[in-house]
C-alpha cells in the first residue's frame, strides 16, 4: 500500500497562508487547498487514531508525522510542553534553564517534570495500536556540572530534559 509524502507542519502552514492570499474561486487556490485535503486523507486510520489519541495525553503539545514510505513506515514527533514553574530542587524556575555541563560547554534544560508519566501513557497507547514499533526515542535527563567542592558536599545538581520530543517510529 502506498501512501503519497506528508507534508511537514511548516510546509503545510505556507500552503495555507498562500492559500489565502488568494481570490476565493481562484482555480490555484483550490487546487492547493484540494490536495491538502488528499494529504490528510492519505493517513491510515490506526496512526489517525493514535495521533488523536496522544493528543489527549496530559503534558503533550503536538503529535505530527515527520515521514513516511511506501512500505508502511510512519515516524511521528511527539511535543511534550515544558511546564513553568520550579524543578524538584527548587534551584530555578521556568520553562527552560541555560546551564553549564562538565565539560564547560553551555546547554539549555527542559522542565519537564511530568515526562516519565507521559513517556508511559506513550509507549502504553503506541502497544495498544495494534502498529508495529520500530523505536520510541526521548530526551535525556541531563545535569548540571559540579565541581569537587559541590560533590564532597552533596550538594544537589540541578536537572531537566535535553529536549522536548519523543520520537515515535511505527510500520502498518
Amino acid at each position: 500500500m502506498s501512501h503519497p509524502k506528508h507534508l511537514a507542519t511548516s510546509d503545510r502552514s505556507a500552503l495555507i497562508r498562500l492559500a489565502a492570499t488568494m481570490p476565493v474561486g481562484d482555480p490555484t487556490r483550490r487546487a492547493i487547498l484540494e490536495g491538502l485535503k488528499k494529504a490528510d486523507a492519505a493517513t491510515p486510520p490506526q496512526v489517525a487514531g493514535l495521533m488523536a489519541s496522544l493528543k489527549q495525553v496530559p503534558g503533550v503539545k503536538s503529535v505530527y508525522v515527520t515521514d513516511t514510505w511506501s512500505d508502511g513506515y510512519y515516524h511521528l514527533r511527539v511535543v511534550v510542553e515544558p511546564k513553568e514553574g520550579k524543578n524538584e530542587l527548587g534551584g530555578w524556575s521556568g520553562k527552560l534553564v541555560e546551564f553549564e555541563s562538565s565539560k564547560g560547554r553551555f546547554g539549555k534544560f527542559y522542565n519537564l517534570p511530568d515526562y516519565p508519566k507521559v513517556i508511559a501513557v506513550v509507549r502504553a497507547l503506541v502497544k495498544r495500536s495494534g502498529l508495529t514499533v520500530e523505536n520510541i526515542t526521548g530526551p535525556t535527563k541531563v545535569y548540571e556540572f559540579q565541581d569537587q567542592w559541590a560533590k564532597a558536599n552533596r550538594t544537589p545538581r540541578l536537572s531537566g530534559y535535553d529536549g522536548n520530543e519523543i520520537s515515535v517510529e511505527l510500520y502498518v
